[in-house]
């Protein structure tokens, strides 16, 4: 997803040197893919798996005591573990003689390709976070805030995991930090946030999705796993359970990269200004459109392939943050 060209200096402006003061660890998952078919997310194009391993480097350069760690899945590797739960969501109707698990309401969706890259999507989060707690458990260091970035995205705003709304966490503050961009009616995109509640974001999707299914079904049928109500309606709440409270950033924004270098320059929903640029400030907005080749589209699509995760997470010790 053109990541050394447009993903990885954004990264290392807008979230490795932001978070060099805390130290942040890194914990990635990817998945080993070659290719992008295009579709309505973009042209498609030839995908270089190996580009995410340069970002180690580049948080090395800016924060040497950092820890970066990779784990990736192969497209067969997924499929071995997956291939029986996609098949129950693809196949399995509800009493209406509708699907139960497909969202046949959102008309973006297309089936089966969305939900099963819902599922990809899912999983890359979770092996990260995974990746995450096996260097916990190595340390006995829990880290207490932690950050579910993606790998796929251009940022264009600072990101810092001690940091809500561009002010300071206070001391005992339970607050996570969402886009206000992409809701429908939520974002699903990244949460920045207490442990805990991003442990619920990261890791309780596949254990709560037949409670979520069957209380859709009954309430509101037709939207069954769709991402973004899935954490409306299923997630958030569990989130505040944990005395956590939810702040839509208004001033966070990041772009959609895809193979082809193209970006979804319309993601913010026109909440991008010129001085939010990832790269030199002397370049101009449009210089950057003509950069990046940018397309536009009125609409947000549904996503074609699964991002890599990135997760940036921290413990009140010598690292103070992880990602």
């Amino acid at each position: 997803r053109a990541f050394q060209s447009l993903v990885l200096p954004s990264l290392v402006k807008n979230v490795i040197q932001p978070n060099a003061i805390h130290n942040c660890d890194y914990f990635v998952h990817y998945y080993n893919l070659t290719e992008e078919t295009a579709g309505r997310s973009g042209g498609g194009g030839r995908i270089n798996p190996d580009e995410i391993l340069l970002f180690k480097q580049a948080v090395q350069d800016v924060s040497p005591q950092s820890i970066v760690e990779f784990h990736y899945d192969t497209e067969e590797a997924f499929w071995d573990r997956y291939q029986p739960l996609i098949n129950r969501i693809r196949t399995t109707n509800a009493t209406d003689g509708h699907y139960l698990y497909f969202p046949w309401r959102a008309k973006t969706y297309k089936h089966p390709i969305t939900t099963d890259n819902i599922i990809k999507m899912w999983h890359s989060i979770q092996s990260a976070w995974n990746l995450m707690m096996e260097h916990e458990t190595l340390t006995s260091q829990p880290y207490t805030r932690v950050a579910m970035l993606r790998s796929d995205v251009v940022y264009m705003t600072p990101i810092n995991v001690f940091q809500i709304s561009r002010r300071k966490v206070l001391d005992n503050e339970k607050a996570a930090l969402v886009p206000a961009f992409g809701r429908h009616p939520v974002s699903d995109r990244i949460i920045v946030g207490p442990r805990d509640a991003v442990k619920v974001w990261a890791t309780e999707r596949f254990d709560r999705l037949e409670t979520h299914v069957t209380f859709v079904q009954e309430h509101n049928p037709g939207w069954g796993m769709h991402s973004e109500k899935f954490l409306n309606w299923t997630i958030f709440p569990a989130i505040r359970e944990t005395g956590t409270s939810i702040v839509e950033d208004d001033y966070l924004c990041f772009f959609r990269a895809r193979a082809d270098e193209t970006v979804w320059i319309k993601d913010c929903e026109g909440k991008a200004r010129r001085d939010r640029s990832a790269f030199d400030s002397e370049e101009s907005w449009r210089q950057q459109e003509a950069r990046f080749g940018v397309r536009t589209w009125t609409e947000v699509p549904r996503r074609s392939a699964a991002p890599h995760s990135l997760v940036c997470g921290g413990a009140l010790s010598d690292a103070d943050a992880t990602i």
